[in-house]
């Protein structure tokens, strides 16, 4: 069964009888199948939790910005010890306006003296949210530019969740095993992407598991 929640998408696989535990296992496996690129933790794992594990186990620390978005990323951080700052900055401050988002993480990750940075900034598209989000990590800069659906307080949640998904992706792209032998490179900017969303969260529960994605 699937649970849609503000920040993620539960899905619940469960069973009963006496091969309750391989039928979850085997549907567990066919969803990964299916949809494992959207999977991004298991269990009751929150974007902090999933962020912090990474982070916690490489001893990192991360700074973000935020620019037009309300603080939406912040608010899904929480106050972890690895976060050092988090900027939240009115589109119209002086301190935003003309600064290219990778300057403002740059300068954010430099006054931390943080390890890794993360970016995002909205600004509403007609009855959408167009965002701009880019993380800085040891193995690579990586900006991405998207619409995400409906404007206000929910375009600026989603502004924020895509900003997590984007952190985590590239957290385990720079901790995977080949990225200690890539050269750190500047990715160009992406194309827009129309109504394109954050990762949900999905995994298996029950005499079973539960999936994010």
């Amino acid at each position: 069964a699937t649970y849609a929640r503000w920040d993620a998408v539960d899905v619940r696989i469960s069973a009963t009888g006496a091969a309750a535990a391989a039928v979850v296992e085997a549907t567990a496996r066919r969803v990964r199948d299916l949809v494992g690129d959207h999977i991004w933790a298991e269990g009751e794992t929150s974007w902090a939790d999933a962020i912090g594990a990474i982070l916690e186990d490489r001893r990192w620390t991360l700074a973000s910005v935020e620019v037009g978005t309300g603080g939406a990323l912040a608010a899904l951080l929480a106050d972890r010890a690895w976060l050092r700052i988090a900027e939240v900055l009115d589109p119209d401050a002086p301190a935003a306006a003309g600064d290219d988002l990778q300057s403002l993480a740059a300068s954010a990750m430099a006054r931390a003296a943080a390890d890794v940075a993360v970016a995002v900034r909205g600004r509403p598209r007609t009855e959408d949210t167009a965002i701009e989000v880019l993380a800085i990590t040891s193995a690579r800069v990586h900006r991405e530019r998207h619409t995400v659906f409906l404007a206000g307080p929910i375009g600026r949640s989603r502004a924020g969740l895509a900003a997590a998904s984007l952190l985590l992706a590239e957290l385990r792209r720079a901790t995977a095993p080949a990225a200690a032998t890539e050269p750190a490179v500047a990715a160009e900017p992406q194309p827009a992407a129309a109504d394109s969303k954050p990762a949900p969260s999905g995994a298996p529960s029950g005499s079973g598991r539960r999936g994010r994605g």
